[in-house]
């Protein structure tokens, strides 16, 4: 599957994403930055990156890794993992097979609308570490 990779020069002066929003395989960004898209995030593969934030949803076909935190307007979304070494915070359901934050993870705190109970859930197999500070714990078991 294609890499595709976002540095500093991809960045417009408040941080935002200058292409695309979908990418049609794996997407590493520069560990350094904090990126912003304007809408959702659409990754056939994985993200790896330093700190994520999109206005709306970011969804990804593979796990979802970042050295500091992730942040969207909408839902956060991986068929595998999602981990932040800080805090995950999504303005409606998070949802991976694991979910793994160094310090606190917030579903459903869209300030845009009051969600619905079901859209404030953490849905995962399992929940390895971090503080839940808003949303609801939802245990599903593996599709194995």
């Amino acid at each position: 599957m294609q890499i595709f990779r976002i540095t500093k020069n991809n960045l417009d002066n408040n941080n935002y994403y200058k292409g695309n929003n979908v990418f049609n395989g794996n997407l590493k960004i520069d560990e350094s930055l904090l990126v912003r898209f304007k809408a959702n995030l659409e990754v056939k593969g994985f993200i790896y990156c330093g700190s994520l934030i999109a206005d709306g949803s970011i969804k990804a076909g593979g796990s979802i890794e970042a050295r500091y935190s992730i942040k969207a307007g909408g839902l956060i979304e991986a068929s595998d993992s999602i981990e932040a070494s800080d805090s995950i915070k999504a303005g409606l359901t998070i949802v991976g097979k694991t979910i793994s934050a160094g310090l606190r993870i917030f579903a459903g705190i869209s300030s845009w609308r009051i969600p619905k109970e079901s859209e404030t859930e953490i849905q995962c197999e399992k929940l390895i570490e971090g503080q839940v500070a808003f949303g609801k714990p939802v245990i599903v078991k593996s599709k194995l």
